[in-house]
C-alpha cells in the first residue's frame, strides 16, 4: 500500500511541490514512510517522543541521521532540527528520556500538522488510533483502506471505518484530487486502486502534509 502511495506522490511532486510526510519514526510503517519520502524526493518530518540528545542512545539514530543528512552540519541547539529534505521535531528538553507518558503525546502534534491522515492499518489498541482521535477532534480527514477482517492488525482501522471515524479508500487518485487539487488531467494516466489484502501489512499550516499512522 505504501509503495503505491509514494510511487504516486513521487510521480506528481512537480505539480505539488510542498508535499510533506509526517510520522514518528517507529519500526515498520512509520520508518518505512520516512525512507520512502526521501527516496521519492519528498520532504519528511519525524516527531520524537524524547529529548533530541536521546537519539544518540536510540535505535532511531540511523533513521534520524538519514532524515537530517550529514549530522556534522547540524546544530543541535533547539528542539527543531532541519536539513534540506527533513526535519526532526520534539517538544521535550534535550536530555529528557522517553516515557509511557511522552509516547502518545506526539500523536497530537502529528495530527495538528496534517491536512489529512492516512492509516495503512491499525490493530485494536494501536497508538495510531490516538492520532485518529486528535484528527477527528480537529476535523482533519482520516483515510484508510478496508483490510482483511480476519487480520488482527487491521481491527482498529476497520472498526474506525465502520464507526464513521475513518473514511474508506478505494481509489488513491480520488482522495488526492479531493484534498490537494490535483487535476484529473494530471492524474488520469495513473490510477492507484487500493485493494484490501491480508498480505498488505505494514502503521495547521498551508502546506499539504501525509501521516503513517502517515500524514500529508
Amino acid at each position: 500500500i505504501l509503495d503505491d502511495l509514494f510511487r504516486f506522490l513521487g510521480a506528481y511532486k512537480d505539480w505539488w511541490r510542498d508535499i510533506v510526510i509526517i510520522s514518528w519514526g517507529a519500526e515498520w510503517v512509520d520508518e518505512y514512510a520516512h525512507l520512502l519520502a526521501l527516496e521519492h524526493g519528498l520532504s519528511t518530518i519525524c516527531v520524537l517522543w524524547w529529548g533530541i540528545w536521546w537519539y544518540e542512545k536510540s535505535s532511531k539514530r540511523v533513521l534520524v541521521e538519514k532524515i537530517l543528512g550529514d549530522k556534522k552540519n547540524v546544530a543541535w541547539e533547539s528542539q527543531i532540527h532541519t536539513s534540506g529534505s527533513g526535519l526532526i521535531l520534539t517538544e521535550y528538553d534535550d536530555q529528557e528520556a522517553p516515557t509511557y507518558y511522552t509516547y502518545p503525546q506526539r500523536n497530537r502534534i502529528i495530527a495538528g500538522l496534517s491536512q489529512i491522515v492516512f492509516l495503512p492499518e491499525a490493530w485494536e489498541k494501536s497508538w495510531a488510533l490516538l492520532t485518529v482521535w486528535y484528527a477527528n477532534k480537529a476535523k482533519i480527514p482520516v483515510y484508510a483502506p478496508m483490510q482483511d477482517i480476519y487480520n488482527i492488525h487491521s481491527l482498529g482501522s476497520n472498526s474506525g471505518i465502520v464507526n464513521g471515524k475513518i473514511n474508506p479508500v478505494v481509489d488513491m487518485r480520488q482522495m488526492l484530487i479531493a484534498h490537494f487539487g490535483f487535476s484529473e488531467g494530471i492524474l488520469q494516466q495513473e490510477s492507484v486502486v487500493m485493494w484490501w489484502s491480508k498480505n498488505n501489512l505494514l502503521e495547521k499550516d498551508s502546506s499539504p502534509h501525509i501521516n503513517a499512522d502517515i500524514s500529508i
